[in-house]
């Protein structure tokens, strides 16, 4: 084993990443920064050249109509405040924001760095071609009547970007707001707190606005640089596929699990992988896909809102009447509420359902413990979430599974000193894909007999995973999880069966 797969559970980002490979990341980093920058500002370009592509481009913006600068400009030069506050954008939201973002996830989400880093990588590399090619003098180098406020009202620009690094004809496309559009993505796809996420989707925007107000691009060059940094991205993702794809370990069939030396497991687990069809029980049409595919469980979002049990994967707004999920945004009029309570009755006889808990407080699920004992008595479910103290009230119920869910590192550390407080057969585990090594697996398995992970949505994943010892797959893909009931998938057939204390 590698030593940087040995520290296990304690040292979960270690596992993912070393100090050298940080070094490495920052040595590419920098070498493709000055060759950026320097065949950027070496590149020749002859003046006249540039001032007529920038004046084409400012005749191709009538013809569309949108040749909006200087009314733009206008605008904000009555006020000094607003000009400060977006030559501050364009000076200090680009490279600083760039640098902070990528120290964080090369070394809490490597994978992920690596994939934005290679759209860097491309989407740079294309734009050096279209300098050389096609130089074009910015807006404020144009008799167009603009105004170079970052030059003539700002001194910190010449620091954070040398003149010798210039290249002053180098207008389209933007990738000044290219390059902040993905690290918008990277944050929105990638950051758990909400106020990130929202800065995220801030952040392209307030550049697309400065890169234009100070005078720095027409408006075509960062709607031309956002297309260059989406088709680095697309070129990234292909290549990280590829190699993900070129990296699956053959899969090994599951043994029991073993704690305390060779002293056998109390408790049996999976004869295959366990299936749990991911949000199905939020919509009634995927409720019943599931129910025909004949998944193990059938999971179900529920939150508690203006005293009701409500079973949805999108959140609220507080008083604004959308709900919300990362890309999804959607009018709550338009939404139809499923209660839990009208779901129940409608369950197949051998469904077995998952109810997700999302954050409240713990009267909450003391109701759906209620609703459960008055609506399906004596029926086997199972309870799951990232607030554990939601999870308290099921440990005793007799037919009931909990499973502590793990979306994260901090989570991660604390779980298994937490679930030692309960009897072994009563523990098990779900947990995001991305926090997964192969000896975080096992030290989970040492202790848990079910470590479940989301979302696990293609054939090779799901095998890789089970080679390290995951034994329960919550999918997405209706497809894949045919695959797997019907043991499509090379793993051991057979079904799962709950242990005696677990029915007991």
């Amino acid at each position: 084993m590698r030593k940087s797969e040995a520290s296990g559970i304690g040292d979960a980002r270690s596992a993912n990443v070393s100090w050298p490979a940080i070094g490495r990341e920052v040595a590419i980093a920098l070498f493709a920064f000055f060759v950026y920058f320097g065949v950027r500002g070496l590149t020749e370009a002859r003046v006249d050249r540039a001032v007529s592509n920038g004046e084409a481009i400012l005749r191709f913006e009538r013809w569309l109509g949108i040749a909006w600068e200087s009314s733009w400009q206008d605008a904000i030069l009555q006020h000094d405040w607003l000009v400060t506050l977006f030559n501050w954008i364009y000076m200090f939201g680009h490279w600083p924001v760039i640098a902070v973002t990528a120290f964080w996830l090369v070394y809490t989400q490597p994978r992920h760095y690596r994939l934005i880093r290679n759209a860097f990588l491309v989407s740079g590399a294309i734009g050096l071609v279209i300098f050389a090619l096609f130089p074009a003098a910015p807006p404020r180098l144009l008799e167009a009547g603009l105004v170079d406020t970052v030059t003539e009202r700002s001194r910190s620009y010449r620091v954070l970007q040398p003149p010798v690094f210039v290249n002053q004809y180098a207008a389209m496309p933007s990738l000044h707001f290219g390059w902040n559009l993905l690290i918008g993505i990277a944050l929105v796809l990638y950051a758990k707190p909400l106020v990130v996420r929202v800065i995220g989707v801030i952040l392209p925007i307030a550049m697309f606005a400065s890169v234009v107000l100070t005078a720095n691009h027409y408006i075509v060059d960062p709607l031309a640089g956002g297309i260059v940094a989406l088709f680095g991205l697309w070129v990234a993702w292909r290549i990280d596929a590829a190699e993900h794809a070129q990296g699956e370990p053959a899969p090994v069939p599951l043994r029991p699990a073993t704690t305390g030396g060779d002293r056998m497991r109390r408790t049996t687990v999976p004869e295959r992988p366990l299936s749990v069809a991911h949000r199905a029980g939020n919509e009634l049409h995927l409720l019943r896909q599931a129910e025909e595919i004949g998944v193990d469980l059938i999971e179900a979002d529920v939150r508690y809102w203006r005293g009701r049990i409500e079973v949805r994967h999108l959140k609220t707004m507080g008083p604004v009447p959308f709900l919300w999920d990362r890309w999804v945004l959607r009018p709550a009029w338009r939404h139809q509420t499923l209660l839990l309570e009208d779901l129940l009755p409608r369950l197949g006889p051998r469904t077995e359902l998952m109810l997700d808990f999302k954050p409240g407080d713990a009267a909450y699920a003391h109701q759906v413990l209620q609703l459960m004992r008055e609506i399906m008595p004596g029926r086997q479910y199972t309870v799951c979430s990232q607030s554990w103290e939601l999870l308290e009230c099921f440990a005793g119920e007799p037919g009931v599974r909990v499973v502590h869910s793990v979306g994260n590192r901090r989570l991660l550390k604390a779980v298994l000193p937490h679930l030692r407080n309960f009897p072994e057969e009563t523990r098990a585990i779900s947990i995001h894909r991305k926090l997964l090594t192969p000896s975080v697996v096992a030290e989970l398995r040492a202790e848990v007999p079910l470590v479940m992970s989301w979302p696990v949505n293609d054939d090779h994943t799901l095998r890789r995973l089970e080679s390290w010892g995951v034994n329960g797959f919550i999918v997405d893909d209706m497809g894949l999880l045919r695959r797997l009931v019907e043991g499509r998938l090379g793993a051991p057939s057979g079904t799962f069966r709950r242990t005696a204390s677990e029915k007991s």
